[in-house]
């Protein structure tokens, strides 16, 4: 059947969840909001879908999740569909204890019972991770997840250059190698304040003030900031090699960090347009408010 010829079928966007394996709560599916979910499917549910596919054996004994978007507009802009699957990978992330969801592809299909594949669109390279664990952090209370996926998709709408930012913290989270994921993570914590001039400081300075309302604990953060930005100058003018024992203990932090500031952004362009943002930025560094 051709994409589109049948106007009155409801098509759904199915994208299988790579992670090996998935550790989710019991409460499942996950609301984003009201057309967008993680659900568990079956393994030959999945089957049918990727019929086309080599499929991981593997994964088809286990658990298997999708990120699934319902009411499908297949006559739609892709670069929608794109935005809300970019909106609910980070907002799944956010509660993620290691890793990131990875998926790779997405499946138009015709009613989730019949299954019928209308078409497979592969995902733009900032969606991919490494295929190894997600785990969502445990007590994880998600009756602020409608919430947080809403703001996401305000803050991208008014502002197409936080796409950035969103898809090099996932990507940073699924990366194997440690200098990758030191690069992506500075790329996106760097666009949280788009700054050509001192770049070293104030990356520090107004991450350091987003991530962290305790003045006194600022501090710290702002060194650790600062030694992360000389690890990735180091890094990309082949000066010295990536110092690993300090980055694999200060990851957990350095990604704890990474959240809080992209959040208070998020937050922000969700009530105010973004022409306000760097009024903001120099009002938090004045101390004029901590809020």
């Amino acid at each position: 059947m051709a994409v589109g010829t049948a106007k009155s079928a409801k098509f759904h966007l199915v994208l299988p969840v790579n992670n090996l394996p998935c550790d989710i709560p019991t409460e499942v599916p996950i609301s984003l909001s009201d057309k967008v979910a993680l659900r568990q499917i079956r393994p030959e549910d999945l089957a049918t879908i990727t019929a086309d596919e080599n499929f991981d054996a593997v994964q088809l004994k286990g658990s298997t999740y999708t990120i699934t978007v319902d009411d499908y507009d297949v006559e739609g802009d892709w670069n929608v569909a794109l935005s809300s699957v970019l909106a609910a990978a980070f907002s799944l992330n956010v509660y993620s204890e290691e890793q990131a969801i990875s998926v790779d592809s997405a499946y138009v299909i015709r009613t989730l019972r019949k299954r019928t594949v209308s078409e497979r669109r592969d995902l733009p390279h900032h969606h991919h991770g490494k295929k190894g664990p997600f785990k969502i952090t445990k007590g994880t209370d998600f009756s602020s997840t409608e919430t947080l996926f809403s703001s996401v998709q305000i803050a991208l709408e008014k502002h197409r250059a936080l796409a950035l930012t969103l898809s090099r913290f996932n990507s940073s989270l699924g990366r194997v190698s440690s200098q990758d994921r030191l690069i992506d993570l500075c790329i996106s914590l760097e666009s949280v304040f788009q700054s050509q001039t001192e770049i070293t400081f104030q990356f520090s300075l107004f991450n350091s003030l987003l991530a962290e309302t305790d003045p006194a604990k600022r501090h710290t953060i702002f060194k650790l900031l600062k030694k992360l930005y000389g690890q990735r100058s180091n890094l990309v003018h082949g000066s010295k090699e990536l110092d690993e024992d300090w980055f694999n203990e200060a990851w957990p932090s350095l990604v704890a960090i990474a959240k809080a500031a992209i959040l208070r952004k998020v937050d922000f362009l969700a009530q105010h347009d973004h022409d306000a943002w760097k009024e903001h930025l120099e009002q938090l560094a004045l101390g004029i408010f901590d809020g």
